[in-house]
């Protein structure tokens, strides 16, 4: 048993290999047996059912472009089959399937909507529904589409005998078709619906024209199936204007084709044309000819709707053979098969044929019988028409006004939807101005803080500019320091408010204390608060110069001191008291002199000059007439034709000093030579040295 089905096994996997292969070719054969037309169109519904998997008798969901094609071509064969229910049931599954079809699916839909209304009578229907597909069509701008639905709904208007309508429609599609280069079939196909419509308005001249391209373009094409209905529809033309000749070898090409091709319902149909234009000649061999012919197709193909043409056909030819009641009796035949078949027009040609047969053989009273049913059917059938006409006049006026119905819908619902717009841009408005209110809210709260913070900053830079000058212009300990540090005598500075702000190096050696034991220590501590005078002065601001104070009693730490002090209130650059302590044994009698250096500032004046004379002319090689000049800082005139320098002069000895010398001036003559002449080192520290002395003895005469 094993080894049978080892056996079997490769046979297995290449039947399976097979079955894959076999079934998309299956797939594709069954595609190409729907869409291909065939002799039997039962067969092609069911290759259609097949892709589509539809159960027989059932429709299923439609859920892809590819299977929605298979359902529309599905449509078609059932409506040109006549099975109308089964076609609106395919139509209905795909119009409820919208999100599925494309555009161009949905035009075709409307198309076969429409056909299939066409095809159930229902013209008005139909009419609407191409006229939607033309619209459909334009907005999808697919010219041989739009063409393809113009004609279409020409149809519908000449089937509503509204030739003109019918006309604008057929030329409009067949510009299209002529502009985007269609196929020569498909432009015969229009040029044949205009020529049957120029037929039927008598037009004779514009329906040769028209039919005789249409059959030139199908010709063109090698589609001579079409070309020969064409022909059948040009001898038409020939027989209604008496052209029997070129009738009859029009319909012979065209039963020729028909013969050749073994399609019996049209070589039938050629055949009684042929009758027809033999009796109008008249030609009764010829007519009985092709009569013989033709009851020899219909008994092979059974009876059709050619059925009551021949009734009429061999009436008219045993008429005119003389044989009143055989010619009578087919004739009635004839009315009675197209009764049955509502063949409307039939029917009136064999009640004229009745007639004419009466009165050709004198059968008055028969011929009257006859008239009238003629007159009653004339009557009916311009009542039936006139009905028809109203009903369309009707259906048209109501579709109309369900358009206008829709319209204003439409417009009802454009309404609404500006209103909701409006709303929303009113909405988007107000959050907009919102938005744009509160982002200026920012913008001012940002720059009021902005505004705060500069003003904050204006105000701390004042208050700190103001803090300088309270620094710079109150009494530094920087600037006593070098007033005072350097002195012998003892010194102590308090401010306005008793505190001790500056104490020298010699009033440290003075107690041999450091300078932190005399942080705390006040003004009070020193003049006894007894001293009436001085308090009384000190506290009324009033000045106070050279107040002695002898053999003053004074307690630091653990020692007792008795010292004698010299007063002074100085009122430069802030309120301050200057207090020189010594000891009692020393001799009394302080006064400011003992506070300068030994040099007389006016010495100090002239050295510094003549140094600063002295590093110009060697750096330069230049005298002081040259200093004056490009400093700017001593006038330079001219006596005698020689150029001096008088004010300068004077400086250069103690002698010719003046009394309130500008010691500015040589501040600044110091300075400038300083910055302007590259000097040596030894030099230049020998002249700062002076312009520090001199500095700093004005400092000390600035807080005296």
């Amino acid at each position: 048993m094993l080894n049978v089905m080892q056996a079997t096994l490769p046979y297995c996997f290449l039947y399976l290999i097979s079955l894959l292969f076999y079934i998309p070719a299956y797939a594709q054969s069954s595609q190409a047996q729907c869409y291909t037309r065939l002799q039997d169109t039962q067969q092609q519904i069911e290759q259609c059912r097949a892709l589509l998997r539809w159960p027989a008798g059932n429709t299923a969901e439609i859920t892809s472009e590819q299977q929605a094609d298979t359902a529309l071509k599905l449509a078609e064969l059932y409506t040109s089959s006549g099975h109308f229910e089964q076609a609106s049931q395919v139509l209905t599954a795909l119009q409820y399937r919208d999100n599925v079809l494309s555009a161009e699916q949905k035009i075709q839909l409307l198309r076969r909507q429409g056909i299939l209304s066409y095809r159930q009578g229902q013209r008005p229907q139909a009419l609407r529904l191409f006229s939607q597909a033309v619209l459909a069509a334009r907005i999808n701008d697919n010219p041989l589409l739009l063409a393809m639905t113009l004609s279409d709904t020409g149809t519908a208007y000449l089937a509503m005998t509204q030739y003109a309508e019918a006309i604008d429609h057929y030329r409009e599609s067949l510009a299209l078709k002529e502009q985007h280069q269609a196929s020569a079939s498909s432009q015969a196909v229009t040029l044949n619906n205009i020529g049957t419509v120029f037929r039927k308005l008598a037009d004779w001249t514009q329906a040769e024209h028209y039919l005789s391209r249409a059959i030139q373009f199908y010709q063109q094409d090698n589609n001579n199936n079409q070309a020969s209905h064409s022909q059948e529809e040009l001898s038409l033309v020939f027989l209604q204007q008496g052209d029997n000749a070129k009738a009859i070898a029009m319909l012979q090409q065209a039963l020729a084709y028909f013969q050749t091709t073994a399609n019996q319902h049209a070589e039938l149909r050629v055949t009684l044309l042929l009758a027809d234009a033999a009796l109008n000649h008249p030609d009764i061999a010829a007519a009985a000819r092709w009569l013989k012919q033709a009851e020899q197709l219909e008994l092979q193909l059974g009876p059709s709707d050619q059925s009551v043409m021949l009734k009429l056909q061999l009436g008219r030819l045993l008429q005119q053979q003389g044989h009143y009641q055989q010619a009578e009796a087919i004739l009635n035949q004839g009315q009675q098969l197209a009764t049955s078949q509502q063949a409307t027009e039939t029917h009136l040609q064999l009640l004229r044929a009745l007639v004419d047969n009466a009165v050709t053989f004198k059968q008055w009273h028969s011929a009257l019988q006859y008239q009238q049913q003629l007159t009653r059917a004339q009557l009916t059938q311009h009542q039936d028409n006139f009905a028809e006409a109203l009903a369309q006049q009707r259906s048209q006026l109501e579709y109309e006004q369900q358009q206008k119905a829709i319209g204003l819908l439409s417009k009802d619902n454009e309404i609404k939807a500006l209103q909701i717009s409006v709303q929303r841009n009113q909405l988007f408005m107000l959050l907009s101005a919102g938005s744009l209110l509160l982002l200026l809210l920012t913008l001012l709260w940002y720059w009021q803080q902005r505004k705060r913070q500069r003003a904050r900053q204006r105000l701390e830079a004042e208050l700190a500019w103001h803090a300088r000058q309270f620094a710079d212009l109150g009494a530094s300990h920087s600037s006593l320091k070098a007033a005072f540090g350097q002195l012998k005598l003892a010194i102590m500075i308090f401010n306005n408010k008793q505190q001790l702000i500056f104490i020298n190096d010699a009033c440290c050696h003075l107690f041999a204390l450091p300078t932190s034991a005399f942080s705390s220590l006040l003004l009070s501590h020193f003049i006894s608060p007894q001293n009436d005078r001085f308090w009384q002065l000190w506290n009324n601001d009033e000045p106070v110069e050279h107040e002695f104070l002898r053999q003053q009693c004074l307690q630091l730490g653990q020692q007792q001191y008795q010292l004698d002090f010299s007063v002074s209130m100085l009122a430069r650059e802030e309120p301050l008291t200057l207090l020189v302590l010594s000891a009692a044994s020393q001799a009394t009698g302080l006064s400011y002199a003992a506070l300068m250096p030994q040099a007389s500032f006016s010495q100090m004046l002239v050295d510094l000059l003549l140094s600063s004379l002295t590093a110009w002319e060697e750096s330069t090689n230049s005298s002081r007439i040259e200093l004056a000049e490009q400093s700017g800082i001593w006038r330079v005139s001219i006596d005698d034709g020689r150029i001096r320098t008088r004010s300068l002069d004077r400086y250069l000895s103690v002698k010719t000093l003046p009394k309130h010398p500008r010691w500015r001036e040589v501040l600044r003559t110091a300075h400038f030579v300083l910055a302007q002449c590259p000097l040596p080192t030894a030099t230049q520290q020998q002249l700062v040295s002076k312009l520090d002395g001199v500095t700093a003895y004005i400092r000390a005469q600035s807080l005296l």
